[in-house]
């Protein structure tokens, strides 16, 4: 009954809308994205590359740089080894744990992101702990006989021993990772961010609030979340480029937007072509502007601090 508790309200979302039993129906071999949930061999093997991929911490490319402890997977392997082959009864519960969140995470609604993985690093990193942990702590002495145990002053050399060649390997992997978040901040203060994770969206939600644009059309995804949060709630963007499918814009697309043609103080956001989440609306949007008679209007351009250019906003005249 208490584990039930804390799903409360994902069952009575469930309750009220069928939602997640509707989004699991719908992508039960394919996903929203296109992954095939039944090519279980091709997706483990991507899901085991991205769990070496979180070890190393190389996934943080959109800071501008990729920086790596490429010995983290191997310590890592090497930790847990240990701990099974010492306390196997002790590792064997998380190890379960983890490999059945592995394999739960085979099968996706969405894509095979490595992000999903932000969730299962805290359980992957405490079951290297728990494994560190079983290495530095004495084996308890099950022989009866106080004649066949070694004598204190023995005992704990060797202990000290032990623990201080096994602390090495904790303190190399404390280094280079330390050394690698040291080197990812220097990138990110030098680059800004990169694509979605530019700090270009501050330059963004600081036009739109500080012109009085405050409901401009998306026709992509990616500008409501962080316009609305860093423009504190008074931009407010109109998404209407269609959720149906990300690779081509649905049949009423047009229609959705074409309302909006009849005001001229409306802006549109797009990404730049090489930056397009949702596909075709770009295409779309022109061609209904054209079918209208509009002229198509670029009043500003929005560009990572190395000057490629991330995101558009339109206006539409008369010709």
């Amino acid at each position: 009954m208490l584990f039930l508790l804390p799903l409360t309200p994902l069952l009575l979302f469930n309750a009220q809308t069928g939602g997640t039993l509707a989004s699991v129906g719908g992508n039960l071999s394919q996903s929203y994205y296109g992954v095939n949930n039944l090519a279980v061999g091709a997706n483990l093997a991507t899901r085991l590359g991205q769990v070496v991929t979180v070890l190393r911490g190389d996934q943080f490319w959109y800071l501008g740089a990729v920086y790596a402890n490429a010995a983290a997977p191997w310590l890592a392997g090497l930790i847990v080894l240990g701990g099974v082959w010492r306390r196997p009864r002790l590792l064997a519960p998380p190890l379960l744990l983890l490999a059945l969140s592995v394999t739960a995470s085979l099968f996706t609604v969405s894509d095979l992101f490595v992000t999903h993985y932000a969730l299962l690093q805290p359980l992957l990193l405490g079951v290297v702990g728990l494994g560190l942990a079983t290495l530095v702590t004495p084996l308890p002495n099950t022989d009866a006989s106080d004649a066949a145990a070694p004598d204190a002053a023995t005992s704990e050399t060797m202990g000290s021993r032990l623990l201080r060649r096994r602390n090495r390997r904790f303190i190399l992997w404390l280094a280079l990772d330390l050394t690698a978040t040291v080197r990812y901040h220097g990138a990110l203060a030098r680059s800004g961010g990169l694509a979605d994770h530019a700090d270009t969206s501050y330059h963004l939600a600081y036009y739109l609030r500080y012109n009085g644009l405050g409901a401009p059309i998306a026709l992509d995804w990616g500008f409501d979340a962080p316009v609305r949060f860093l423009s504190a709630g008074t931009v407010r963007p109109i998404e209407v480029f269609g959720y149906a499918s990300p690779g081509a814009p649905d049949a009423d697309f047009a229609a959705r937007v074409r309302p909006f043609f009849a005001n001229g103080d409306n802006v549109y956001l797009l990404h730049a072509p090489a930056f397009d989440v949702f596909a075709g609306r770009r295409d779309a949007f022109f061609a209904a502007a054209a079918d209208d008679g509009l002229e198509l209007v670029l009043e500003q351009t929005f560009t990572q601090r190395d000057g490629t250019p991330l995101v558009e906003l339109w206006r539409l005249a008369p010709h």
